[in-house]
């Protein structure tokens, strides 16, 4: 229903390879962007990929996101970093990740980062039921919510520069409410098995 490809795939290998640097930078074990790319290089497995030449390009791609995650991300200023959260959403329960959360001004930001060559449209963005599942985890989780009410959450694209920044789709409290009136019948629908094959 939600489009989740359910095998594991090379492009899932080469997310989970660039977020474990991520974290691993947010939480200081590694301290500079020669260390990035010495952990990248550990952890990129070429016999992942169909071919050597998509095994390059991807090698390519990481390389460029490392250094523009270095270079536009304030690294160590998230006040949670792969945060784990449950939730409750009309008796279903929701379990998740958040990559990061960052305060601007009294509120906070809910940030999710993305591996993908090609960003979402704002459209959908507004409309992202992800997006939205974090804002419900940013106001019901005990140790997010303490910390202030979400103003934005993101989705952040770091192969991707724009106005010379990383690209950045968001959606904001009023539009994850209106998101987040779908999700019921959607997980409702996945229960019955009331889904196309």
């Amino acid at each position: 229903v939600l489009g989740l490809d359910p095998e594991r795939s090379h492009n899932m290998a080469f997310g989970t390879w660039i977020h474990k640097i991520f974290e691993d930078a947010e939480n200081n074990l590694i301290q500079n962007l020669e260390g990035a790319k010495k952990a990248f290089a550990e952890l990129f497995d070429e016999s992942v990929f169909p071919n050597p030449v998509i095994a390059r390009q991807f090698r390519r791609d990481g390389e460029t996101m490392i250094e523009r995650f270095a270079r536009h991300i304030k690294v160590r200023d998230a006040l949670l970093v792969e945060h784990q959260f449950t939730v409750d959403l009309d008796g279903h329960r929701i379990k998740g990740r958040i990559d990061r959360v960052d305060r601007r001004g009294n509120g906070l930001v809910v940030s999710d980062y993305k591996t993908s060559r090609n960003p979402i449209s704002w459209e959908e963005a507004r409309e992202s039921l992800q997006l939205a599942i974090y804002y419900l985890a940013a106001t019901s989780d005990p140790q997010i919510s303490e910390l202030g009410k979400p103003i934005s959450m993101q989705l952040i694209y770091p192969g991707q520069l724009s106005k010379g920044d990383v690209t950045k789709r968001c959606q904001t409290p009023e539009e994850a409410e209106a998101a987040l009136t779908r999700l019921s019948p959607l997980l409702e629908g996945v229960l019955a098995e009331d889904f196309r094959p």
